[in-house]
């Protein structure tokens, strides 16, 4: 990984940071929300595929 290439920066400096902080908001609405008592299994269906979406992508760009 070259750090200077600017597909490598803006993973690390744009991308990465924006689903962490998605991904804490995420964490607070179904906190307030109270998950555990409104969603079954689709909700964690969905959390797994979006984690799958975000693993391919990080791994293409490794490989880059």
């Amino acid at each position: 990984m070259v750090l200077n290439d600017p597909l490598v920066l803006i993973l690390i400096y744009f991308i990465l940071p924006l689903w962490l902080i998605e991904g804490f908001a995420d964490w607070v609405y179904h906190r307030k929300s109270h998950i555990e008592s409104t969603s079954g299994p689709k909700e964690s269906v969905l959390h797994f595929l979006q984690f799958g979406e975000v693993g391919v992508a990080l791994l293409a760009a490794l490989k880059h």
